[in-house]
């Protein structure tokens, strides 16, 4: 009965299965939409730069890691580059479907018309060997191949050429010993060989006259020979050119190539290519839905596949296995969850829209689940019976019945996992569940009860040594002490990590992915360590968490993997430019032999001993000088003029798996031996000194493998005559002689100064004393102490006693203030507050006091210079002469503001009866007739001021002015002081 009720729910779900053989070698692509000038490419070199060249349809290019420079010549008669080839100097020759020939030499093309044969039509192929270069062509008249052989000195210049006719070429190479090539006589096959200019005959049995091509290994394991013939069969020969393998192809052949002396390539039209294993003759198909040209094997690595109207592909590992739906059984593209059933021995994939795959022994069996959800978990319970939890909270229990999650709103499931007791916890997006499942091992068993432990979004739960349940949530981090959820404290505060993922190891620790704070590290002791980028990680974000048997910690971040060795606490890193086909990794698991990588784009499989740095070192040279903004022909030395001293360095690493991700670090020596380090590929610098310098770059990959030899230039900067000795030493002895006289001449001015300042001082010194008997004058003590004594006959004690206060203050002030030679505006400014404040208790209503000053200046009171005690005795002018004769309705005005940027304004206005009539009433008291008057106060003000500006050094036009305000009739008004200081 439980077999019929399984196999019920099994038909539920739709199934298929496949071999895991197909799948493909992961690759990134450039076209003509990254700078390719064509998409069909019949050729591919590396220079001993380390440039990319490409012959393609729409031209020759060279690239960069960065972008392609194409290189063309406006006699050339057609774009299509059929060939090329890198002689002992670094050129890169050509030819293209019309038969142009030329090479590339300092960044330009140079057309070859002819080289001493005007015979001279299509080239087939030529080879660089020492200083020869072998051509196969045809003489256009007779039709018939030959060969012919050109020999260069170290200036390029022709210094032999030798040509041998109809011997029909159809197959040319180099080799250490000479050029080997393959005639095509239906008579006689022959393999031809050369040495030392001569041609040497080798007999090639067993090969029909259909011939096409022969290729040689370098020998070193066996000696073999290969030799391909039409249409579709391809030979191998051991030494005795005995037959000792053959292999049927599906296409035509178009080349083969091999790059080391255990494997070999085989390119055939409409097919990919095969790579031959030479021990046993077993081999692999790549890339069977292209036409494969032409590869090159680069010296970091990487396989560049020339294809017909695809561009370049470059595969970074021919070991990377590359999972999508067009070229496996993969069921969808992309991949949520990955687990490995270890009791039975087989793989778990989820993807979105309910598909499931169970891989195992390489076979695929795929399901589709009957609700269309993403599987975001996937959890092992026993008996090859799993929970998969998905979208809307959906929990399925597989192969049997799916239908757990109807009794619990779970939201969207994030995570299933099964502690060691048992239990089930759930992490969705908006609890954290625990569930007891009696017996859910058995397929007819539904009885599920549970409860929510934790109200919070939760992605991911684990379990450490002890026992204890982590949850980890978009809040931090929580741990179950067998009845409720507690807040994890670090430091005794609880810190809001957004977790993503969980993974607990053999010794006792947590590890936790976060998003934005890295990977933390939570010891038994439950104390916290941060991996980031600040610790060398490249970047913050963990998707998933997972540890493998080799105790590492492997990553899957929005950048590709990152691995973490624990003990040594180094970092390895998988990314786009490694072999996977994108920078997000959804789901990780380090499977036996190999890491298993699910992305959007499809599984990645990679052999552990594939996981490793770029330890080749980048090149690096230096392409362009600019001297004062003018490029420069290269050197290595250069002699400037002392203004020339604006240099601009160009330089370029090649990188090609950085893919413009390299870095620089450069110096001049001659101002600083630190590196700096940088991502631009230029260097500047400006206003340099004369003197002798060094530029030093090197290119850093992006493994942070640095280049082997930096590129350097060496410059030196004349030294302009005016800096020579002979110029230094006759200017120090006229500059001693010049500043002799200066000091003569100083001196004599410094003691004229000196006693004019101290005839100054001694006069300021006499003002400052005038000033403070001015402010002592027994009137406004008088006036002072008459009204205290007001307030005591008027009753008015608490009055009288503020005033007798704030005059004991100000005759404080006075004392101190009136010692120094300049005091700020803000002690002015109390000085005077306080003697107005003293006014308005003698004066009340009578008097309205308006203060005002400009706030510019009253953010700077503190830096305003003016003489001690200048303002307060105009003040009490106005008092004494203006408003005390006005009954009631008194205005006084006072307003600070800045004129010309430089000085500040005082301005005192008063509605006083004015000096005019002020003047008549000092006539008719009769205590002062016949009694001679004191010198006022004001000239001793103007005095004062004078010099203080005089010692300063800045003297305003008017330091102190006096208006008499008028009425329109002509009745005197006021008055107004204006004092500048």
């Amino acid at each position: 009965m439980v077999g019929i009720i399984e196999k019920f729910w099994i038909l539920l779900f739709s199934f298929w299965a496949f071999l895991l053989s197909a799948q493909e070698v992961p690759y990134w692509q450039l076209t003509d939409e990254n700078g390719l000038p064509g998409n069909t490419i019949y050729y591919l070199l590396q220079d001993d730069d380390g440039y990319i060249w490409a012959g393609t349809n729409g031209g020759l290019c060279r690239y960069d890691g960065r972008r392609f420079r194409v290189f063309h010549h406006p006699n050339l008669d057609d774009k299509e580059i059929l060939h090329i080839q890198k002689d002992f100097h670094n050129r890169i020759w050509f030819h293209n479907l019309s038969g142009d020939f030329g090479y590339i030499e300092k960044e330009q093309v140079i057309l070859v018309d002819s080289i001493g044969d005007k015979a001279i039509g299509v080239v087939k192929i030529f080879v660089w060997n020492q200083h020869d270069l072998w051509i196969v062509a045809f003489e256009k008249d007779s039709n018939i191949d030959y060969l012919q052989k050109f020999t260069f000195d170290d200036s390029s210049q022709i210094i032999e050429q030798k040509k041998w006719n109809n011997k029909s070429i159809y197959y040319l190479e180099s080799f250490q010993d000479g050029v080997s090539f393959m005639a095509k006589n239906p008579d006689n096959p022959k393999l031809l060989k050369t040495a030392n200019s001569l041609i040497n005959t080798v007999d090639f049995p067993n090969i029909n006259t259909t011939t096409r091509k022969i290729f040689q290994i370098n020998p070193t394991i066996q000696e073999v020979s290969y030799v391909s013939e039409s249409p579709k069969k391809f030979r191998f020969f051991n030494e005795q050119k005995e037959v000792i393998h053959e292999h049927e192809l599906n296409h035509n052949l178009s080349n083969v190539f091999h790059f080391d002396d255990r494997f070999l390539y085989l390119c055939y039209s409409g097919g990919g290519f095969l790579k031959y294993d030479l021990k046993d003759y077993s081999y692999k198909v790549f890339l069977k839905n292209f036409t494969v040209n032409y590869l090159i094997n680069d010296r970091e690595g990487n396989f560049w596949i020339g294809t017909e109207e695809e561009g370049v592909l470059i595969a970074p590992n021919l070991k990377i296995k590359h999972f999508a739906p067009e070229n496996s059984s993969l069921p969808m593209e992309k991949i949520y969850s990955i687990v490995k059933d270890e009791a039975n021995r087989q793989i778990l994939i989820g993807y979105e829209k309910g598909k499931l795959s169970i891989v195992k022994n390489q076979i695929f069996e795929n399901y589709t689940l009957e609700e269309n959800r993403r599987i975001m978990a996937i959890c092992p319970v026993g008996n090859g019976y799993y929970l998969l939890g998905g979208d809307r909270g959906y929990l399925y229990r597989f192969p049997s019945h799916p239908y757990l999650s109807k009794k619990y709103n779970f939201g969207s499931i994030k995570s299933i996992f099964r502690g060691s007791t048992g239990d089930i916890w759930i992490g969705a997006s908006n609890h954290t569940f625990k569930l007891n499942i009696d017996d859910f091992s058995q397929p007819n068993s539904n009885n599920i009860t549970g409860k929510r432990i934790l109200s919070q979004r939760t992605y991911a739960i684990c379990e450490d040594k002890d026992g204890l349940i982590w949850s980890g949530t978009y809040r931090g981090l929580y741990t179950y002490d067998g009845e409720k959820m507690n807040p994890f404290l670090e430091d005794g505060l609880h810190v809001d990590y957004r977790v993503s993922s969980m993974a607990s190891d053999n010794e006792g620790n947590i590890w936790v992915g976060t998003y934005g704070e890295g990977l933390l590290k939570i010891s038994r002791e439950q104390k916290v360590k941060k991996y980031g980028i600040e610790q060398g990680a490249l970047s913050n974000t963990c998707n998933a968490v997972q540890i493998g048997k080799d105790d590492k910690i492997y990553i899957g971040t929005d950048i590709g993997v990152q691995i973490l060795d624990p003990e040594t606490e180094e970092w390895s890193f998988f990314k786009k430019y490694d072999g996977l086909p994108s920078k997000e990794v959804s789901a990780i698991f380090p499977n036996d032999d190999e890491l298993w990588i699910g992305t959007p784009k499809g599984l990645i499989m990679v052999p552990y001993t594939e996981i490793q740095s770029n330890i080749t070192s980048p090149l690096v040279f230096i392409n362009a000088i600019e001297i004062n903004g003018e490029q420069q022909a290269l050197s290595d030395n250069y002699s400037l003029h002392h203004s020339e001293n604006n240099l601009a360095i160009y330089f370029t690493g090649l990188a090609l798996s950085a893919q413009a991700n390299e870095k620089y670090q450069y110096r001049l020596i001659g101002i600083d031996t630190n590196w700096v380090v940088s991502n631009n590929r230029v260097a500047r610098f400006h206003g340099l000194q004369s003197g002798d310098y060094r530029f030093e770059v090197l290119a850093i990959n992006e493994d942070k493998i640095a280049s082997q030899h930096s590129a350097n230039i060496h410059f030196e900067i004349i030294t302009p005559w005016w800096r020579t000795l002979w110029f230094k030493v006759l200017t120090f002895l006229g500059v001693v002689s010049a500043v002799s006289g200066i000091v003569y001449f100083r001196q004599r001015e410094f003691r004229a100064r000196e006693r004019l300042e101290n005839q100054l001082q001694e006069k300021i010194r006499f003002l400052e004393m005038e000033a403070l008997q001015k402010q002592m004058n027994p009137h406004f003590v008088y006036n002072a102490l008459n009204a205290i004594q007001d307030f005591f006959l008027t009753n008015n004690s608490k009055s009288a006693l503020l005033f007798l206060s704030k005059f004991a203050k100000m005759i404080r002030f006075i004392f101190e203030l009136s010692r120094q030679k300049t005091i700020t505006l803000e002690q002015e400014l109390v000085f005077l507050n306080l003697y107005l404040e003293m006014e308005k208790l003698r004066f009340g209503d009578k008097v309205k006091i308006d203060l005002k000053i400009e706030p510019e200046i009253l953010q700077r009171t503190g830096d305003i210079k003016l003489p001690p005690l200048l303002l307060q005795p105009i003040v009490e002018n106005v008092f004494k002469h203006g408003l005390m004769h006005k009954l009631e309705g008194g205005e006084l005005k006072i307003r600070f503001e800045t004129i010309d940027n430089n000085f500040t304004s005082c301005t005192i206005t008063d509605n006083g009866i004015g000096r005019a009539e002020s003047a008549k009433l000092k006539k008719q008291n009769h205590w002062r007739i016949g009694k001679k008057r004191t010198t006022s106060g004001l000239k001793a003000t103007k005095d004062r001021l004078k010099l203080f500006h005089q010692l300063n050094g800045k003297i305003p036009t008017n330091h102190l002015v006096i208006n008499d305000l008028v009425h329109t009739n002509g009745a005197p008004s006021g008055t107004e002081v204006i004092v500048t200081f």
